[in-house]
């Protein structure tokens, strides 16, 4: 993503003065880019410690920044503790759509056919 990209999403929560990538060991032939930007902003207000930015879950990290829950980005709590927590599916509605019973249900429908066959051809 863009610095342009960033910046716009970023200055919601303050003034964003510089963005810079980090770079992996000099000791490379080539500079190698990790995918982290090292940013300096005058916070106005805390950063979520994840937000979206063009659709990808950007994860922020700064001193002093509260801890935010990674679910539903409030403050005061973690996942773990998340009173938004989901309501994990039955055994049941996981499992029937799970590969091995679909391979199952064509298997039994492909017998049930050929029966049907076998018993209008007498």
């Amino acid at each position: 993503m863009t610095e342009t990209q960033i910046t716009n999403v970023i200055s919601n929560y303050g003034d964003v003065n510089k963005i810079q990538d980090e770079v992996w060991s000099q000791a490379y032939r080539f500079k190698v880019k990790s995918g982290v930007r090292i940013m300096d902003i005058g916070i106005r207000k805390h950063i979520p410690s994840h937000i979206k930015i063009e659709g990808h879950r950007a994860l922020i990290s700064y001193e002093g920044q509260p801890m935010t829950c990674f679910r539903c980005n409030e403050q005061g709590h973690q996942i773990s503790e998340c009173p938004r927590k989901r309501i994990p599916a039955s055994h049941t509605d996981r499992d029937k759509n799970s590969w091995a019973n679909m391979v199952k249900r064509r298997y039994n429908n492909e017998i049930a056919s050929e029966c049907n066959d076998i018993n209008t051809h007498k």
